[in-house]
């Protein structure tokens, strides 16, 4: 699986993602730096703030851009990031601060890019100063609240914003667990049995009523990557969500209980994940046949990060 990822992820180098960003979007990059990304090639470019050849671009943001080069799997579904760059529109309109897309000198919202790799999206989104919450040392009770604060409205948003390339469950969602269980041989065998029963007790608790939940369309990894912290009065701030490669309409239950999981597993502390259930439910309702069942949904959840790098490659 690790060897079909490197195979999908693109083969570019600063100085080529460079002459696409001028290519693409008429900019001048004075400074680049290679940023995480598992899947795709993503950098954080500053421009000359003197050069714009993009009459698209009304004014040069002085914190710069994330220049995103997408793998060449992904990069087969146009129809997908169509629908990120309305979703990312939708949710800045509602003040849901997310990256922003810029658009191309030919006005589009990204183009594509003949690599050594392959054919691949490109597309520039505006930088949002601050650190991810995986670099904020010893998080409080609070920054949690504020994740689950943060999830809910999202979810609430969301409600109103339709687009027929999010009704397409990804391979990796909760709901489609059980199939992970066609890859147990990518698991070390001494996790294999514990997985086998997580996933048992999900299908005959959770799945047999998954009917019977309320869905709609969800983030689908609200995890410590992918929240992006600011500090304001020296008190650090939930301050926006990034990367929506993971959205698709689904349950609302697996969503809170995805962002539980993962704000356990940061803070290596079970409690935490009270606080961004407090949170969520200030927002949006939980029921308490719901809650009932978080532990399983979280337990299967866990599950998941087991296959490490075979996430969906």
């Amino acid at each position: 699986m690790a060897e079909n990822h490197q195979f999908y992820k693109p083969k570019i180098d600063s100085e080529t993602a460079k002459q696409v960003v001028f290519e693409l979007y008429g900019l001048k990059v004075v400074k680049i730096s290679e940023l995480d990304g598992y899947d795709d090639k993503n950098f954080h470019v500053i421009v000359d703030e003197d050069i714009c050849d993009n009459k698209s671009i009304g004014k040069v943001l002085k914190g710069g851009y994330v220049f995103k080069v997408v793998n060449s799997l992904e990069s087969q579904n146009e129809k997908l990031f169509e629908a990120q760059t309305e979703l990312m529109l939708f949710l800045n309109k509602h003040n849901i601060k997310c990256p922003g897309p810029i658009e191309t000198k030919n006005h589009k919202s990204f183009d594509t890019v003949l690599l050594p790799s392959g054919k691949h999206i490109a597309r520039l989104l505006e930088f949002i100063p601050g650190d991810v919450l995986f670099k904020l040392p010893n998080p409080k009770a609070d920054i949690f609240y504020q994740v689950g604060l943060l999830t809910a409205e999202l979810d609430k948003v969301l409600q109103d914003f339709k687009h027929p390339a999010y009704y397409k469950h990804p391979q990796w969602c909760l709901g489609a667990s059980p199939d992970i269980l066609h890859y147990l041989n990518a698991v070390e065998e001494k996790h294999q049995a514990l997985v086998k029963t997580v996933i048992a007790e999900f299908s005959s608790r959770v799945l047999t009523i998954e009917n019977s939940f309320s869905k709609g369309l969800i983030h689908g990894d609200v995890n410590e990557q992918n929240l992006i912290i600011s500090t304001t009065n020296n008190s650090p701030v939930v301050e926006a969500i990034i990367d929506f490669g993971d959205t698709h309409h689904c349950c609302y239950l697996y969503e809170l209980a995805l962002a539980m999981t993962y704000m356990i597993f940061l803070a290596n502390n079970i409690d935490v994940g009270g606080y961004v259930l407090g949170g969520y439910a200030s927002i949006k309702e939980v029921k308490l046949e719901d809650i009932k069942l978080l532990k399983a949904n979280m337990c299967d959840g866990k599950a998941l990060p087991i296959f490490g790098s075979g996430r969906k490659f």
